[in-house]
């Protein structure tokens, strides 16, 4: 006996997401606005340009463009770096 029956066999699965999941996924975009935001205040408070940080990291413009838009999400290594250059605590990046 087949798990899937004849009449569903040749549709297209198209996977559903849960309401926790989705929710998850809408928590991760609002985290990356908010870090985003702050990072970009942060970076305007030291009054550095998106061109003096990325060169300072060794990235393109872009790249710091998109983690303030909350585009991106940087990795923790690039985190750990933007608060070397912010000259502020790695938790600091994290209070907003």
């Amino acid at each position: 006996m087949a798990c899937v029956s004849s009449q569903n066999a040749n549709s297209l699965f198209v996977p559903t997401i849960s309401r926790y999941a989705y929710r998850v996924a809408m928590d991760f975009v609002e985290y990356k606005l908010l870090l985003g935001a702050h990072l970009q205040s942060i970076r305007r408070s030291r009054g550095l340009t998106q061109e003096q940080v990325a060169e300072y990291l060794h990235m393109d413009r872009v790249s710091i463009g998109y983690i303030e838009q909350g585009k991106r999400a940087p990795k923790l290594s690039t985190l750990y770096a933007l608060s070397e250059c912010y000259d502020v605590e790695m938790r600091d990046i994290f209070r907003f």
